[in-house]
């Protein structure tokens, strides 16, 4: 049985990490799902990492605090739902209705699958794009 576990870098902590997605705006893919946004930024990583953001309008310390520690154990209960090689930024929108794992796992998962099409997608269209720049070459 495999262990399922959430280590140090599997996370993005440092400051720098998180501003790449405001400075590589472009090369990011968006998903908003329920109180859920999830960008996705490829890294160069073997891994797939995550950052949480969670501001305080969503709720009190304690509230963020759960919030946070759901979104992590959908995450460690799920790594291969979520697009490999990349960093995702899991950004609370909107006080959640609800505060149970399903629900978060309904929501970030549907997100995660979404995220995974769309890069999937949009390599196929790169790939095509440079197939035919090497053919009119």
């Amino acid at each position: 049985m495999e262990r399922k576990t959430f280590s140090k870098n599997e996370r993005i902590r440092k400051k720098s990490d998180f501003e790449r997605f405001r400075a590589l705006r472009r090369e990011t893919t968006k998903m908003s799902r329920g109180p859920f946004t999830l960008i996705r930024l490829p890294n160069d990583l073997d891994i797939t990492r995550i950052g949480i953001r969670v501001g305080r309008k969503i709720g009190k310390a304690h509230v963020r605090n759960r919030i946070k520690r759901l979104i992590r154990e959908v995450f460690r209960q799920n790594k291969n739902a979520f697009p490999p090689s990349s960093d995702l930024l899991i950004i609370v929108t909107k006080t959640p209705s609800v505060l149970t794992l399903k629900s978060f796992m309904d929501d970030l998962l549907y997100g995660a699958k979404r995220l995974s099409n769309i890069s999937k997608m949009g390599q196929e269209v790169s790939s095509a794009k440079k197939s035919k720049a090497d053919i009119e070459n």
